[in-house]
């Protein structure tokens, strides 16, 4: 699946189409789409619109050292992959930001570089210590880690319901090592990681206030909805 036309207007974040930095993205790894389709990396290619233009971000979950089984193709990227991506991105001069740039710049306290870029990564895998954090860290990116906060130095066992094997998640020390080092910043991805559209409004903000309320010691200004928001 590719990036599908959005809206050109609006707010919030819309699916779009055409010669996106995204777009590139998937198409340099197409070659290796039997093994490892670059699922999140197309269908997952959103835009944040802003008064000026919108901003791309590109989502991730695990950044992997080896294949695993097709069925989780969604779920990760090869390291080396990743590493040729974001290299990419270095040579066609887009500059990933942090959301506190994005918001300073909407709110008129900072500008934006030419060519902003937002890196995320849902759920907070273990191999981003190693995979991800040294890479972005040499090319000078700032990127954002959404956490399951009831998770973290556990496992994503929610998905062990549909069949899947659980993975590592990162340690409070490991989040507090990195933040230390600088480049990332960590935000809220729920408490527990549910289905948001299967559950009632009062659960699903509970599900928010108590993940916010549990990384309020690092400012929180995002949140990244799982699973569908809820329709009740």
């Amino acid at each position: 699946r590719r990036c599908r036309r959005g809206r050109a207007g609006g707010s919030g974040l819309d699916n779009v189409g055409g010669r996106t930095v995204c777009a590139t993205i998937a198409g340099a790894i197409n070659k290796r789409r039997d093994e490892v389709a670059p699922y999140h990396l197309g269908y997952h290619c959103r835009y944040m619109q802003t008064p000026w233009t919108p901003v791309p971000i590109l989502m991730y979950h695990a950044v992997e050292d080896g294949l695993r089984p097709p069925k989780y193709k969604h779920f990760y990227v090869l390291a080396d992959e990743f590493a040729g991506q974001m290299r990419m991105l270095k040579r066609a001069g887009y500059m990933p930001i942090s959301f506190d740039t994005l918001a300073a710049a909407r709110a008129g306290a900072g500008t934006l570089p030419a060519k902003p870029v937002l890196l995320t990564f849902d759920d907070g895998y273990a191999n981003l210590k190693t995979n991800v954090h040294p890479l972005l860290k040499e090319l000078g990116f700032a990127y954002t880690i959404f956490l399951v906060s009831e998770r973290v130095g556990k496992t994503n066992d929610w998905v062990v319901p549909d069949g899947y094997e659980a993975t590592p998640l990162l340690t409070w020390a490991e989040i507090m090592a990195m933040q230390a080092e600088g480049g990332v910043a960590f935000e809220a991805h729920t408490a527990t990681h549910p289905k948001l559209a299967d559950i009632s409004p009062a659960d699903a903000r509970r599900e928010m206030r108590d993940s916010k309320e549990a990384l309020e010691q690092k400012p929180c200004r995002t949140w990244r909805a799982n699973w569908g928001m809820p329709r009740r």
